[in-house]
């Protein structure tokens, strides 16, 4: 039975079976590659048509209702395995970390229809495969030179490669810094990452502060103390040895911890994305880069152990792949969604050609170059392509408009190595972290987030770019800003008017951008020197407001009315149990992502002259769809020495001293007349000062709030 993936398209089998599929060679797999298998001592299988590598001898099983601790598990399926078929000659090698799941041992002649039948007469079984070959993910230049982090900040500086970048093609690192740069609300509460790759040099002066402490473990006294079958497994694990040490022997495990969380602020070597995050090592990948899915299991299978155990790991960073539809691995990566956790994986670095030249990234969508694990139709799946400084796609990532999710910088990546030393990789591997990285700042920034609301806020955060519509789910590379700014909570963070029968757009009862340009040219008159304000709480008494423009972060879903507004109207000289209530707004309209930095766009509009010789006090009220929790009030009133004498004008010129002094002494006029600058009742030669000074330059101050 063959059943095709709701999200990716793939074909995958619940029960592997042989199929007759046309005969094809999975090009993912180039002839460069199937060389260093081969050398490695993997061999080239049939697998349910194509030709595949896979660890000769080695089978991958899974069985149901078994329980116990690992020892126990391996001897009652040994025990069932020997009963069941004596004279098929499988062995139970390891229990890989689940429960009923196992590595199975046979010679390297045994076919898999043999394999299968054996197993298929034991009670509970679920499936067999063969145990696939997996590798880094990583292309990896020669130069050793130092340069800029342009993914975290691209200024447009040189590349290793000599390449100019383009400024602002990055992920907006400093601005995410600024909201937080990962630490735990208390110690012990740092987010922690499970790193699946050849290992971490976990000495390395910026890696040795931000390495995982297993906190059930005694360092060097030779005893597995929390008895998960590993000795002073302090800083994760080793399956590919099966012991606790996961020194990186590769250099590519501890480029990717570099990437993720090297230690920042320190005035040395290279700044990680998540500065406080806490890197779990799991090595699964030998010296060659080479491992097999079962080694992948069981490390995944160790990273949930530690969180039933109350570890805070969100998440893995997989930075590794191969040409197979793995059961196994991706019965482990659904239980990681139901344990909270996301599984964030790179999309591959393509093929190589006959000639030797690439490689070039291929469509995984294509069924002939599916890549996994990153393919996995997991929900908390994240597959992750790379870009180049100048936010292209990398010529050698991979890429699909199902298959891949978005794409992080990857190319001429500057981060650590062993043995203290730095070194540029490029590849999908390199992006990924990144993709890592963020995540681990989300769930620093909000505890409690689920793993889909991270999920989601990285894919809505995303920088949209038209190089890379079409070509993965999101169309966008990422950017750790807008993703950390989505999981804030609801606020108002940009507060504007505009003017009756002034120059600027708001005589228009539309709201669109001509509105916002009319802002941004008012903020620039009134606050001269000042530059782009965010809060203007200012209008003229005789031109009158015809228009309030708010800016809301993460406004839910759904349109505004103006019930969930309070407009009341006012002077200073009033209490405000004296202010009235104002005619309701025209319309209310929201602009999805047209306010300051992403923020949507929410302008309450009035009739011309509804407002006018008044002040206005706004109200955003807290409900289900505002978002907010408590009132946002603030108030707009009248720019000091801003007469509304000057048409099409707000800012104060020579006709704004003129009209105040044609109404020295005026007789009938209070607080509420344009012209009576200082509050003190009358129009004197004390507002002719106010204006004189507002007039020359001296910075217009927001009102003083009325008071209670």
């Amino acid at each position: 039975m063959r059943i095709r993936s709701k999200r990716w398209g793939r074909l995958r089998s619940p029960v592997p079976q042989v199929e007759a599929l046309p005969s094809r060679l999975l090009l993912s797999v180039d002839p460069a590659m199937a060389q260093r298998l081969l050398d490695a001592g993997f061999e080239k299988i049939e697998w349910k048509g194509h030709e595949t590598y896979a660890e000769p001898g080695q089978w991958v099983a899974s069985f149901r209702h078994v329980s116990g601790s690992r020892e126990q598990q391996v001897a009652e399926t040994a025990a069932k395995l020997a009963k069941a078929a004596p004279r098929a000659g499988l062995r139970v090698a390891r229990q890989l970390g689940g429960d009923g799941t196992f590595r199975i041992d046979t010679s390297a002649a045994t076919k898999f229809k043999n394999v299968r039948s054996a197993l298929a007469r034991i009670r509970g079984f679920d499936f067999v495969e063969p145990n696939f070959a997996v590798w880094a993910q990583a292309t990896i230049p020669d130069d050793p030179d130092f340069g800029a982090q342009y993914g975290l900040n691209n200024t447009g500086q040189t590349s290793v490669y000599g390449t100019t970048g383009l400024p602002d093609a990055d992920i907006d690192a400093p601005e995410a810094w600024d909201l937080t740069t990962g630490a735990g609300a208390a110690p012990g509460d740092d987010v922690v990452v499970g790193l699946i790759d050849t290992g971490v040099d976990y000495n390395h002066p910026e890696l040795k502060n931000s390495m995982w402490v297993n906190p059930f473990e005694i360092a060097g006294n030779g005893i597995d103390d929390d008895e998960n079958g590993f000795v002073d497994d302090v800083h994760g694990a080793d399956f590919a040895d099966l012991d606790g040490d996961p020194m990186d022997d590769h250099d590519h495990g501890t480029h990717v911890a570099g990437i993720l969380a090297a230690a920042a602020n320190d005035g040395v070597g290279t700044a990680g994305l998540a500065w406080h995050a806490k890197i779990m090592a799991l090595r699964f990948l030998s010296a060659d880069g080479f491992g097999g899915v079962d080694f992948a299991v069981q490390a995944m299978n160790y990273a949930m152990d530690m969180k039933s155990r109350g570890v805070n790991i969100r998440l893995t960073n997989n930075s590794w792949g191969g040409a197979d539809f793995s059961e196994a691995m991706d019965a482990a990566i659904r239980r990681s969604a139901d344990m909270g956790m996301l599984f964030i994986a790179a999309a591959g670095n393509g093929e190589r050609l006959p000639d030797g030249s690439g490689p070039f990234g291929v469509n995984i969508d294509d069924p002939d170059k599916a890549f996994y694990p990153a393919g996995h139709d997991a929900p908390n799946v994240i597959s992750v392509a790379a870009t180049d400084s100048r936010d292209a796609l990398a010529s050698f990532s991979n890429y699909g408009a199902a298959g891949v999710d978005l794409a992080a910088p990857g190319v001429a990546v500057l981060s650590t190595i062993r043995a203290g030393k730095y070194n540029y990789f490029s590849g999908t591997s390199m992006a990924t972290p990144l993709v890592s990285g963020v995540a681990a700042l989300a769930f620093a920034l909000k505890p409690d987030a689920t793993w889909q609301e991270v999920h989601d806020a990285i894919f809505a955060g995303v920088d949209k770019l038209p190089g890379l519509a079409g070509k993965m789910v999101t169309g966008g590379r990422l950017n750790a800003f807008n993703t950390l700014r989505r999981l804030l909570p609801p606020a108002v963070v940009g507060r504007h008017v505009f003017y009756n029968n002034s120059a600027f757009d708001g005589r228009s009862t539309a709201a669109n951008a001509r509105d916002d340009n009319a802002v941004a040219a008012d903020k620039a008159a009134l606050l001269p020197g000042q530059g782009p304000a965010t809060f203007a709480n200012y209008t003229s008494y005789s031109k009158g407001i015809n228009g309030v423009m708010l800016d809301v972060r993460n406004l839910p879903e759904g349109d505004l009315t103006a019930d969930d507004f309070a407009l009341n109207l006012g002077t200073d000289s009033d209490l405000l149990a004296a202010w009235q209530p104002a005619l309701p707004p025209t319309s209310v309209t929201v602009r999805r992502d047209a306010g300051a930095d992403g923020s949507d766009r929410v302008t309450l509009t009035f009739a011309d002259g509804a407002i006018k010789n008044t002040w206005l006090r706004v109200t955003v009220l807290p409900n289900e769809h505002t978002g907010l929790t408590t009132a946002d009030t603030f108030y707009f009133g009248n720019a000091v020495g801003e007469t509304g004498d000057s048409p099409n004008n707000a800012a104060v010129t020579a006709l704004d001293l003129s009209a105040v002094r044609s109404h020295l002494f005026a007789s009938g006029q209070s607080v509420s007349s344009p012209f009576d600058l200082d509050r003190d009742g009358r129009v004197s030669a004390l507002d002719l000062v106010v204006t004189y000074r507002a007039r020359n330059g001296t910075a217009l101050p927001l009102i003083t709030l009325p008071d209670p």
